[in-house]
């Protein structure tokens, strides 16, 4: 007989919902929006994921009473935090009094990681929060958390990846369980064709296999004639494939 797994998360089938750059092949192409994750017990991931457009962080850092700023020294630092006005924050299914912040841009529950992740098996080590998951380096920038009595939003700000370029990207936890993260300036240069990216969320226990990707963001298709990149691909109008058969701009005699 199968087994009950009412009260025990870590026989059922692994949840997340989650997406993985490999930046060699494939473009970054979250910087300038904000994915909204909201707790659905319908979905066979936990999740629901909406994402939109943005020109702010939705949480300005520094704004609450109670600012801390993280001292991450490296990649493979992290800090706890204790949630104090929120009280604690549930994912999926379980209710958590405390944070901790990696250096890698994330946050973990339950403990602390100090490991890269280079694999789905390296994301579901513990219940986690993948702001920007890659090899950063927080000392070169600001790491905030501010509390208030709804949300506690962890912000990188100026944070260079493997010593080069600069991001700044932001999680905020709510207290109905809802997960925001914003990519507010990620660009895909700021990586090398070595780097591996995570987003997403996930439980941390489960039996295999694990959830299939999803993709955080869906561009509009390419307009041909705006001399603007607006499927992200780096490829404006005419030099995108989705405009080599347009009769209007693109055709050639």
């Amino acid at each position: 007989a199968a087994p009950d797994c009412t009260a025990n998360i870590a026989c059922l089938p692994y949840q997340g919902v989650y997406q993985i750059f490999d930046i060699d092949p494939e473009l970054f192409d979250l910087s300038g929006q904000s994915t909204t994750l909201t707790p659905d017990d319908s979905d066979p991931n936990g999740y629901t994921l909406v994402t939109s457009s943005v020109s702010a962080f939705t949480v300005t850092p520094g704004s609450s009473a109670t600012t801390t700023t993280l001292a991450l020294t490296n990649w493979g630092d992290f800090e706890e935090h204790a949630l104090g006005t929120m009280g604690g924050f549930e994912l999926y299914g379980r209710t958590y009094t405390s944070i901790f912040v990696g250096g890698e841009g994330y946050v973990t529950f339950g403990g602390g990681d100090t490991r890269t992740l280079f694999a789905e098996e390296d994301f579901y080590r513990f219940p986690r929060v993948c702001g920007v998951c890659a090899d950063l380096d927080p000392e070169s920038g600001t790491v905030t958390v501010d509390e208030t009595a709804t949300s506690v939003a962890i912000t990188f700000e100026g944070v260079s990846v493997g010593g080069f370029g600069s991001i700044d990207f932001q999680i905020v936890l709510y207290a109905t369980g809802v997960v925001e993260i914003t990519w507010l300036n990620v660009p895909t240069a700021t990586f090398s064709d070595r780097d591996m990216v995570f987003v997403g969320i996930g439980p941390g226990v489960g039996s295999l296999p694990y959830p299939g990707e999803r993709d955080f963001f869906v561009p509009p298709p390419e307009n041909c004639g705006n001399g603007a990149d607006d499927d992200g691909d780096g490829l404006i109008d005419c030099d995108d494939s989705g405009c080599f058969a347009d009769p209007t701009h693109c055709t050639t005699e």
